[in-house]
């Protein structure tokens, strides 16, 4: 008991001598620092107050941020206006520092005053003074003069086919008169006799008198311009190529080349499904260019048309700067432009009565294939269509229908029966607001159905203005 006694004694003792330091560090090391306020200082214009804070039993000290920048107060001392001779400007000072900013202004335009103005007359120039009423910058303009605005008054000598005459002119401005001379009128030859007929190749020779003086000349006889016949296309225009055509003089047997633009609508192609394959050529046999994912996708404007052998119509389009073709049957086309239509080629396949009333440019391009069973036919629009052989459908009726049944299918469609014997059938459909048309014409439809023995041999589908 008695050394545990002492034990406690010696430790109070040591305590006690151990320096206040030693003591305060374990409080600064926990970060509880006894802090006094240093250097201070207040915010300005540009930068930030701030003071700082030190422990008083050891080396820690940090920054405290005392407000932010104040910021100019800026205040307008000086004004100077811009003149024609100097530029102006603006001082301004802030009122809590030595800055200081100017903002400058252009010259000024000079301010002009007329000091006499004279003006041009027909014989006299005009002459313009200006000075500045600021500056004292003096400025002319020179305005030349009119001249005379002569008036034909009478003819002192009349000029004849060799000899000048002499007329009598008065200005209208000022009233001066004067004499002038008038040129030869020249011969006025009339042919009288053909030496040599002129052609559209070669110059001719004739015998002529004047018709004012009676002067007999051989005179030399110009070409005669060339006889053109119609156009003949060598070439079909497309809406990407420019086409040739060529027509020949029927005198002489020149013929004649040229390019010419496209002039149709433009009738733009979609995809009426998705996986449609676009082919290199018009057939299901010729190579995939690429595959169109999605439906009423625009694969391009339809160049050109064409029928394959197994009566299928494929449209030419130019997809992502590669030329290929579609067929119509997965396609629906759009007309952006139009050149006089209502309607253009709908149909796809084998039914050919979409291409009634369509344009017959557009049309054309399903009857130029060699071998089709049916024709197109019209001035600017197809307005005749005829079947005459198998693999397509006109109207619904095809090449071997029995009569009666193509008359039920003909009724179905609109068409009313006019007229019928053994080896004919005629229908007529009326044109009515959502018939066919094109622009304010209405057209009323006439087909006729050619028979042998109670079957259909041959389809003819006509349009008649109403």
């Amino acid at each position: 008991m008695k050394n545990y006694t002492r034990f406690l004694l010696l430790a109070v003792l040591v305590l006690a001598f151990l320096p206040a330091a030693a003591l305060a560090g374990s409080a600064c090391d926990t970060g509880n620092h006894t802090l006094t306020m240093g250097d201070f200082k207040y915010p300005t214009c540009t930068e930030d107050g701030y003071y700082m804070e030190e422990c008083t039993l050891c080396d820690y000290a940090r920054l405290v941020v005392n407000g932010e920048a104040l910021g100019h107060d800026w205040e307008q001392t000086e004004t100077h206006p811009a003149s024609c001779l100097n530029e102006g400007y603006v001082r301004y000072e802030c009122t809590q520092c030595e800055e200081f900013r100017e903002e400058t202004f252009p010259k000024t335009d000079h301010t002009w005053l007329d000091m006499g103005t004279t003006y041009p007359d027909c014989t006299n120039d005009g002459l313009e003074k200006m000075e500045c009423s600021t500056c004292g910058e003096q400025w002319e303009h020179k305005t030349p003069a009119l001249g005379h605005s002569f008036k034909f008054v009478g003819t002192v000598m009349k000029a004849t086919c060799t000899k000048k005459g002499i007329k009598e002119v008065v200005c209208e401005a000022c009233g001066h008169s004067e004499h002038q001379e008038t040129e030869a009128t020249g011969h006025n030859y009339e042919y009288v006799n053909y030496i040599k007929e002129p052609t559209c190749t070669k110059e001719g020779k004739a015998d002529a008198v004047c018709k004012t003086c009676g002067k007999e000349a051989t005179r030399t006889v110009e070409k005669l311009p060339h006889a053109w016949g119609e156009w003949t296309v060598t070439k079909r225009a497309t809406r990407t190529e420019k086409g040739t055509r060529s027509h020949i003089c029927e005198m002489c047997g020149k013929k004649e080349k040229q390019s010419y633009e496209y002039e149709g609508s433009i009738i733009n192609i979609y995809t009426t499904r998705g996986q449609v394959n676009l082919r290199k050529g018009p057939s299901t046999s010729k190579a995939k260019v690429t595959t169109v994912e999605k439906k009423n996708t625009l694969v391009g404007e339809m160049i050109s048309a064409e029928m394959d052998k197994k009566g299928n119509v494929w449209y030419q389009v130019e997809y992502k700067n590669r030329k290929c073709w579609i067929m119509a049957e997965y396609a629906r086309a759009e007309v952006t432009q139009l050149e006089g239509i209502v309607r253009y080629p709908s149909a796809g396949g084998k039914e050919l009565s979409g291409y009634f009333l369509s344009t017959l440019e557009e049309a054309l391009l399903m009857a130029e294939v060699e071998g089709a069973p049916f024709t197109l036919s019209g001035d600017e629009f197809v307005t005749e269509i005829e079947l005459t052989g198998e693999g397509h459908t006109l109207c619904g009726v095809k090449i071997g229908d029995k009569a009666k049944t193509a008359q039920k299918q003909l009724e179905k469609k609109g068409f009313v029966l006019f007229s019928d014997d053994d080896y004919e059938y005629t229908f007529e459909r009326i044109c009515t607001p959502d018939a066919l048309s094109i622009s304010d014409k209405g057209f009323d439809a006439v087909l006729t159905l050619t028979l042998e023995d109670g079957k259909v041999t041959g389809i003819l589908l006509e349009a008649y203005t109403n």
